[in-house]
């Protein structure tokens, strides 16, 4: 039986039509110019898709290390604005809340500080009776109050008398 140059015989015995392949070791004349083109252009785009994902993810570690940062500031403050509320009365913590800690008083009852590149805004309340005030610290990136980083609230008990 003699078999079409396009069909080939099998394992089995079944003919079956030969499927030629583009890139075969027989065939010498290599890539086309579209085919390379094409190619490259694939890459090209899986390629891009990557670098996307890298960019997003440098841009998400970056804030979140700015508000980790921010956390950081505002937690130090507070613990220093309890220390401060065990040793001082009121009107004692707020001279060194304005001395020591260099915040600048704005009002009766807020404050403000620029530090380590960021804008701290604090509002300490009158105490009641009994001597307890809420405490809430502000962290923003900057002075306009438009970019909130951190924000902590607390109740400080103020010692009655010094």
């Amino acid at each position: 039986v003699k078999i079409d140059t396009n069909y080939k015989q099998n394992y089995f015995g079944e003919v079956v039509p030969v499927r030629f392949n583009m890139i075969s070791p027989n065939n010498n004349k290599g890539l086309t110019l579209i085919e390379l083109l094409v190619s490259f252009t694939l890459i090209s785009i899986i390629l891009l898709s990557f670098f996307y994902f890298f960019i997003q993810g440098a841009k998400s570690n970056q804030v979140s290390k700015e508000i980790i940062d921010a956390t950081a500031l505002a937690q130090t403050y507070m613990e220093k604005f309890y220390k401060i509320s065990m040793e001082h009365t009121y009107t004692a913590g707020l001279a060194m809340i304005r001395e020591d800690e260099g915040f600048n008083q704005v009002s009766s009852n807020i404050f403000n500080k620029s530090e380590n590149n960021y804008y701290l805004k604090l509002e300490l309340l009158q105490p009641s009776a009994s001597g307890i005030s809420v405490v809430r610290l502000y962290v923003y990136s900057d002075e306009t109050e438009n970019n909130l980083k951190a924000q902590m609230e607390s109740r400080l008990k103020w010692k009655i008398n010094e």
